[in-house]
This record gives C-alpha cells, sequence and structure tokens, in this order.
C-alpha cells in the first residue's frame, strides 16, 4: 500500500501512480478513485513492489489535469 496522503481535486477522477525514471513515465503501479474536493488519506495499492521515483497523475475525465513526482522509501 502506497500512502499518498492528501490530494485536491476540482472534479471527481483517478490517481494513478506510474514508475518514473530519466524523466519517462514507466508502468502502471496502481490507482485509485478520488472525489472532487479534500481527500485527506488517499491509498493506492500497488500491484508490484516500489521503490525510487514515481509519477503521480490526477486524471479527470481520462485527461491528466495533474501531476507530481514522487520519491518513495521502503
Amino acid at each position: 500500500v502506497l500512502e499518498i496522503g492528501y490530494v485536491q481535486s476540482d472534479s471527481d477522477g483517478v490517481l494513478a501512480i506510474y514508475n518514473y525514471s530519466a524523466g519517462v513515465q514507466g508502468t502502471l503501479v496502481g490507482k485509485t478513485a478520488v472525489k472532487a474536493g479534500a481527500n485527506p488519506s488517499v491509498e493506492i495499492n500497488a500491484d508490484r513492489v516500489v521503490a525510487g521515483d514515481v509519477i503521480a497523475v490526477l486524471e479527470v475525465n481520462g485527461q491528466a489535469v495533474a501531476t507530481k513526482t514522487l520519491t518513495i522509501n521502503q
């Protein structure tokens, strides 16, 4: 489980986490639905072990509306 924490979204959408290396978005690690407004404790069930850099992509209606790179420490 990846504990992402607080996510703010203007609309209902999906938060997806992808591997990220050398500025390139890689394979999907996991995703979860988010509601419009404040989402205080977002967690994503990862389908593989993750360490290092990932990119979080907030998608609304199938379009990426925000991204943020994160470093996962184990």
